[in-house]
């Protein structure tokens, strides 16, 4: 028999596993020696950081009267910043599945918490479609983007488990299924608690509460000191600080091979808002107030009160995640990784303090889908401003070209501007919120909104009571959304909406076969 030849993808984990069996006794980046390196890399590392839940509307980057990202300020000064940035969705695995392949969420179909993407995205994405351009290594904090990252693990050289890099982990039932993280994580959540539906067990159930109270209070009581309003928590019982995520992806990037690709999805500043001790009460007593809105079809019932509440916390929050982004930025620089090094700092989507609202609900409002995106080119020294409409599907398309290769045809977004190229000012950008729909038949049940600048339509489609509803806004004019103009400019509404059904319809028929279909 023939020997096996190893290929450059099997001597690239390789090298990976033989830089941690290496002892080391200092940090290079602690210390500031170089980092281990492979052989100098013919194409530039490219880094992806995502705060989950970020909105631009909360950062004093982008004029919130707040001053929650002062670092991020530096940040931008020698970044290229897209001020009209766009999510695909309002919630996090159809937003964060768009951001990696480059289509909508009428195209990849992981439409809702559980749905996974159709079987031609598990290669289609910027793992898949830069397998022999770089070593890829991914961690993250939220579960549901953990589940898309199993989707595309044979295309990830390094996917770090959630539970490495945790204080607390309740959940034992992936780890037993390690070949299938979905099987696992679901699972667990149908043996202990009712999120899906009654639990399968009506003693297992308690008793896991029971345990996991016990001993999850005694990691909170240990970091009461720090985190005196308690420790980041995942929402499925796992507890972690930012803080080890940020020193791993920093201690990471001085020894990874070379190239690498690295996408780094942590979740504050979601909720629940937990900002270290030295961020909590920052903004108490400051006199900022939320405007007041009228409460939405869509409302929760929020009152202006509670909503200020949150929104304080949450700004809090922010301003913590921007003191570890600034920590992270300063170690990356030291040890001169940056010099060939792709920075991109973005989000999945944002969060709402509005019209009775507080979190992602229903609704596409601009603080849902407004999110941050700068990306810092190696050496960049001088900030670059754009301000023409971009959507987190252009960030697949972005660095593909960064490697030289051609866009593929199934390719929703398109290369950003960075480098000075035309920025196109017609483009319709789309958001799409049908987490209730089947992942296999066209949307009826869905929020959709267009941008066309300056206006924005947010159409709704099949909710009871509020069917074929749509709200017009001019966001140069009316960056609140408080006038609906779609009364009085039907033939933007129109026209809009046509953008809306013919995108949708030719997804559609692409993606599960269901052609013209779409109202």
């Amino acid at each position: 028999m023939s020997p096996q030849r190893i290929t450059r993808r099997d001597f690239l984990k390789l090298l990976g596993i033989a830089s941690l069996l290496i002892p080391m006794s200092k940090s290079p980046l602690i210390t500031g020696e170089p980092g281990r390196r492979a052989n100098a890399p013919t194409k530039p590392n490219i880094i992806i950081l995502l705060f989950d839940a970020l909105t631009a509307r909360h950062m004093s980057v982008h004029g919130y009267k707040r001053r929650t990202t002062p670092n991020i300020e530096m940040f931008a000064k020698i970044s290229t910043t897209f001020h009209q940035h766009h999510a695909a969705s309002s919630h996090t695995k159809p937003s964060t599945a768009s951001l990696l392949t480059g289509v909508y969420p009428w195209s990849h179909r992981a439409l809702n918490f559980y749905t996974a993407l159709i079987k031609f995205y598990e290669t289609a994405n910027i793992f898949g479609e830069t397998k022999n351009d770089f070593y890829t290594q991914t961690y993250t904090h939220n579960t549901f983007v953990m589940t898309i990252l199993e989707q595309f693990a044979d295309y990830i050289d390094l996917l770090k488990p959630i539970e490495e890099l945790v204080i607390y982990n309740p959940n034992k039932l992936p780890n037993i299924f390690k070949r299938d993280y979905p099987m696992g994580f679901y699972a667990a959540k149908r043996w202990r608690d009712n999120y899906m539906g009654p639990s399968n067990s009506l003693f297992i159930n308690p008793l896991f509460t029971i345990a996991n109270g016990i001993t999850s209070s005694q990691s909170l009581k240990a970091n009461e000191d720090l985190y005196p309003l308690g420790l980041s928590d995942n929402q499925e019982g796992y507890l972690y600080k930012l803080e080890d995520a940020i020193d791993w992806i920093a201690q990471s990037a001085g020894s990874t091979p070379q190239p690498y690709l690295g996408y780094y999805h942590l979740l504050p500043p979601h909720e629940a808002y937990r900002p270290r001790a030295d961020f909590v009460g920052m903004f108490s007593g400051d006199g900022v107030r939320l405007i007041e809105k009228p409460q939405h079809y869509f409302t929760q019932g929020q009152t202006q009160k509670q909503l200020e509440k949150y929104c304080e916390l949450y700004d809090e929050y922010i301003a913590f995640v921007d003191s570890e982004f600034g920590r992270l930025y300063g170690m990356l620089e030291k040890n001169g990784v940056l010099n060939n090094t792709f920075l991109i700092l973005t989000s999945d989507h944002g969060q709402l303090f509005e019209r009775g609202i507080h979190g992602h609900g229903t609704t596409l409002f601009e603080p849902l889908l407004h999110i941050p995106l700068m990306i810092h080119s190696p050496r960049q020294s001088q900030g670059k401003d754009i301000h023409t409409p971009t959507s987190i599907t252009d960030i697949a398309p972005t660095i593909l070209q960064l490697v030289d290769q051609a866009p593929s045809n199934w390719l929703e977004g398109k290369p950003l501007p960075i480098f000075g190229e035309t920025e196109e000012i017609e483009r319709v950008i789309f958001s799409i919120e049908g987490k209730e729909n089947h992942k296999m038949k066209t949307l009826t049940k869905a929020t959709f909104s267009a941008i066309r600048w300056p206006y924005k339509l947010i159409h709704y489609r099949g909710y009871p009571g509020y069917d074929n509803v749509n709200e017009l806004f001019h966001l140069e004019n009316d960056p609140e959304e408080l006038e609906n103009l779609a009364a009085s400019h039907p033939s933007i509404v129109a026209d809009l909406k046509e953008e809306l059904r013919k995108n949708q319809s030719a997804a559609e028929e692409k993606s599960i076969g269901i052609p013209g279909t779409s109202k």
